[in-house]
């Protein structure tokens, strides 16, 4: 859904829907963990 958006935008638009826990996708779906990784918390 959300692609390659960096999760500093993301992240605030979870927050909308209620939830507690989020997926973090990799490639091909999305790059969000590789944006976590390139933070170092993987």
């Amino acid at each position: 859904m959300y692609g390659t958006t960096a999760l500093h935008e993301v992240l605030p638009e979870i927050r909308k829907t209620g939830t507690s826990f989020i997926d973090i996708w990799p490639r091909p779906h999305a790059n969000h963990r590789e944006q976590v990784a390139m933070m170092g918390l993987a």
